[in-house]
């Protein structure tokens, strides 16, 4: 008889407990699902930042090419170009404020002439964070502008290039260069600590 009573005992605990572990467990498993994902999209978020980034740098690149050998560059498709790929870098900066990249964010406008339009762009600014304590990445952003406010003047001039406007051309693109691979390397940092492996970004 204490024998049916503990094999009916035994059948009710588990017919309590067992759901609950399984319940349990299963919960630990889409936590773990979720650490995952949101370590997999906080890395693409820091991927999509250095590509943009390369892709306003590359643009600068390609007009500057065109001005050196002594072509007009029109600058309606100048500020199109540009404002496209400086519009991209700020949204992926955006997308990174929530993982940390900047605090105490502040807004500036920056206006952007199209034609006879002007159009206003917002723009992120602030204190360093932990993340980027030497503010690598608004580095990187004010060398970008400087290159950029620097080739639309020559555009602009239309006229063949002096030497001054050849040195000026490459030193700026040896600036965004230098900067480029600084934050480049905090991105791999940071991407080797979320994934917890070595990380190569070519």
């Amino acid at each position: 008889m204490a024998g049916l009573i503990g094999v009916i005992v035994g059948a009710l605990v588990m017919g309590y407990f067992g759901p609950l572990k399984l319940w349990k467990r299963n919960a630990e498993l889409e936590k773990a699902t979720a650490r995952r994902r949101g370590a997999d999209e906080e890395v693409q978020r820091l991927v999509d930042l250095r590509f943009t980034v390369r892709q306003w740098h590359s643009a600068l690149q390609d007009i500057a090419q065109e001005l050196q050998l002594g072509r007009s560059v029109e600058l309606e498709r100048f500020e199109q170009v540009v404002h496209g790929r400086r519009e991209a870098v700020a949204a992926a900066v955006d997308a990174c404020i929530p993982d940390g990249m900047f605090i105490g964010q502040q807004t500036s406008h920056v206006e952007t002439h199209i034609g006879q339009q002007t159009s206003h762009v917002d723009t992120q600014s602030g204190r360093y964070s932990q993340f980027d304590p030497e503010g690598r990445l608004l580095l990187v952003l004010d060398v970008l502008e400087d290159a950029t406010r620097l080739t639309r003047g020559l555009v602009i001039k239309g006229s063949a290039l002096h030497e001054a406007d050849r040195t000026a051309l490459d030193s700026a693109d040896r600036n965004i260069s230098r900067v480029r691979d600084r934050l480049a390397t905090l991105i791999l940092d940071h991407v080797s600590a979320i994934t917890g492996r070595p990380v190569r970004l070519v």
